[in-house]
């Protein structure tokens, strides 16, 4: 996100160097492109869930993976 022009800084906050925002900056920028590349992931692992599931011939529109990767169990809407 860019500001235009500086955000009012209140009284008891603790000014960054510009080093630091460049540090921060970068590790935010990590963070927003690894939440990036979950969301994709996610979305694949749902797409083979329900192929696996409509492949055994089953409706339900929701599962849940279940830890031990063993099974898909429907979750009640």
């Amino acid at each position: 996100m860019r500001f235009n022009q500086p955000l009012p800084i209140p009284a008891n906050a603790l000014a960054l160097t510009p080093e630091e925002q460049a540090l921060l900056g970068k590790y935010i920028q990590v963070a927003e492109a690894a939440k990036v590349e979950y969301e994709r992931t996610m979305a694949v692992v749902n797409d083979i869930g329900m192929t696996i599931a409509s492949r055994a011939g089953r409706t339900e529109k929701h599962f849940k993976l279940s830890a031990d990767l063993g099974c898909l169990i429907p979750i009640e809407e």
